[in-house]
């Protein structure tokens, strides 16, 4: 394959992915924010609700404050140095944990 071919195969390659993010994106981060809500929703309530005598949270209150947590315990400045792998899966089994342990410690309310 001659360089010229190679440049050219490189350039449509990466149309080819800068035109699918749009749709990758999206497909990624909607199922997260909404499971990300749905566990502190399930928190809330087995915790905040009974503990506090707290209004119960909706989806969009849930995602809401995580957005301040998040906004308040942001690390700007450091690099993340995890794995791609790590930093792929770790949106969905860090909330499940939380959820599990959670589910578990109602057990001793």
């Amino acid at each position: 394959m001659t360089t010229e071919n190679k440049d050219n195969t490189d350039l449509s390659d990466g149309i080819i992915i800068g035109a699918l993010i749009p749709f990758i994106l999206p497909a990624i981060l909607i199922p997260t924010i909404l499971w990300n809500a749905f566990v502190l929703t399930k928190l809330w309530m087995w915790f905040a609700v009974p503990a506090f005598g707290l209004p119960s949270l909706g989806l969009a209150s849930a995602y809401g404050l995580s957005l301040i947590v998040y906004l308040l315990r942001s690390t700007s400045g450091c690099k993340d140095e995890r794995e791609w792998w790590v930093k792929l899966i770790t949106p969905f089994f860090g909330p499940l944990l939380s959820l599990g342990m959670g589910w578990v410690a109602t057990f001793f309310l």
